[in-house]
Order: C-alpha cells, then structure tokens, then sequence
C-alpha cells in the first residue's frame, strides 16, 4: 500500500510542473514520462528487492516473484551494497535508508 501511495505522490509532484500550458504539450508529456519512469522503476526495484534477497518464506507469491527477472539496476545495487555495506541513492530515489549515511 505504501508503495501505491508512493507511485501517486510521485505521478502528480512530477505532473505540476510539467502541466500543459498550450495545445502543443509533446515536450512536458516526454519529460513527465521520462521522470515517472525512472520514478516507477525505483519503486519497482524497492519492492522486487525484497523477493530478491529474501531466503526465506515458502509462499507462493514470494517463489513467482523470485522468478522475475531482476533488473540492471537491482543487480547492481545489490552487488554494491554487498561490496560497501551501504545502500546507493540515485538522485530522484524515492525510499531513503534509515541509516543515515547517504
């Protein structure tokens, strides 16, 4: 739910900005797609994150999601993580890590 209510939130700050002025929009409308976008695969990659480094759990719904192929991004930030031990924050990240260290 939290992940719904994010991917609103995110749709309508990048919407404002961007509104239309005048009948020729093709320019705000590539932008906002461009930056909900990469907003939506943050999300997306927050939520597969889970599946993907969870060990544990025999439900169904966590063995598909671990089926899913997991994307570039997810990889690489999973592999820096266990490199550094620290989470990395893209600029337009949407979840933060609690620890502090940004």
């Amino acid at each position: 739910m939290a992940c719904d209510l994010q991917a609103v939130q995110l749709g309508l700050v990048h919407l404002l900005p961007l509104f239309p002025v005048d009948a020729d929009y093709a320019v705000e409308r590539d932008e906002y797609n461009k930056n909900v976008q990469s907003a939506f695969e943050r999300i997306r990659d927050f939520q597969s994150a889970h599946y993907v480094l969870n060990r544990y759990g025999g439900d169904v719904l966590g063995a598909c999601a671990r089926l899913t192929p997991v994307s570039r991004d997810l990889l690489r930030r999973i592999g820096a993580f266990r490199a550094r031990g620290d989470v990395v924050h893209y600029e337009d990240e949407s979840f933060r890590s609690t620890t502090g260290r940004h």
